[in-house]
């Protein structure tokens, strides 16, 4: 089996486990909210009886686009763009209710990609990591904002970082 994806010179790699990184070939993001940021609202959500989780494996990818709130998930203050926290903007009477609440969540999770994306020239973007297996609406919601380039999910049974360290452990033996 492989034991690591190739990233080619034009592939862009976004890894969207508890912590979030964005590879190219010769350069790495680190420190994107990604798990741990959505520990933060689930963890709201669970105190109001919500499953923030199994609800956003049911939003429809329309739920999502529709969706009207900005979210900042800086809310760690290793986060790569964190000043006070995070915080929610565009709320309205109309607006602030359970479903664009948590859509909005996700649309901002996968929204804040499109800068390291939108910086780079390249053919393919590859998601691994937990959440985009978990949620599939993730490669969907990229292949529809990036109708140009190949989406792949890397669906591997072996978590990334597992094939990562057995990779660092062949070099060296």
């Amino acid at each position: 089996f492989p034991v690591t994806i190739r990233v080619d010179d034009y592939d862009i790699l976004i890894n969207m486990g508890t912590g979030s990184q964005v590879i190219l070939k010769t350069t790495r993001k680190s420190f994107i909210p990604s798990g741990r940021a959505f520990l933060t609202f689930a963890n709201f959500f669970e105190e109001l009886g919500v499953d923030m989780f199994e609800y956003m494996s049911n939003l429809s990818l329309q739920e999502v686009q529709n969706s009207s709130l900005s979210i900042d998930l800086n809310v760690f203050k290793q986060a790569h763009k964190y000043r006070d926290g995070g915080n929610i903007v565009g709320i309205h009477e109309d607006n602030f209710n359970l479903k664009n609440f948590i859509s909005s969540i996700l649309k901002s999770y996968m929204n804040q990609y499109n800068r390291f994306i939108s910086d780079v020239s390249c053919n393919r973007i590859i998601l691994t990591g937990g959440i985009p297996k978990k949620l599939p609406i993730i490669h969907e919601y990229f292949s529809l904002m990036y109708p140009e380039k190949k989406v792949i999910l890397d669906n591997h049974s072996i978590e990334n970082t597992h094939r990562g360290m057995a990779n660092f452990i062949q070099e060296f033996l």
